[in-house]
């Protein structure tokens, strides 16, 4: 791999060399190697919908718009992007 990252290589020229490593390492798996690999990594739903947390602006923002319009927070929203996220899509849009 080191060869690939020369010291003043050219952006494009590791670009291209570094798709060709991906492409050979990729053809040279087989398909339980792939199944393994996505079996080791699930993408897992969290209880209240979700599968990632807000971040800290979402959070703070819904709070302040929650205090100014006296609204009701949803459940999860602390936990769940997506719970977030529609909650400020509902009020902002």
């Amino acid at each position: 791999m080191s060869e690939i990252a020369e010291e003043g290589a050219d952006a494009n020229i590791f670009l291209e060399k570094m798709t060709d490593w991906m492409c050979k390492l990729v053809a040279s798996a087989s398909p339980e190697q792939f199944r393994t690999a996505a079996q080791a990594n699930p993408k897992k739903e969290r209880a209240g919908g979700g599968n990632n947390p807000p971040t800290r602006k979402m959070i703070q923002l819904a709070k302040t718009i929650a205090k100014d319009r006296n609204l009701k927070l949803p459940r999860g929203y602390t936990r769940s992007f997506d719970i977030t996220k529609q909650f400020l899509d509902k009020q902002l849009g």
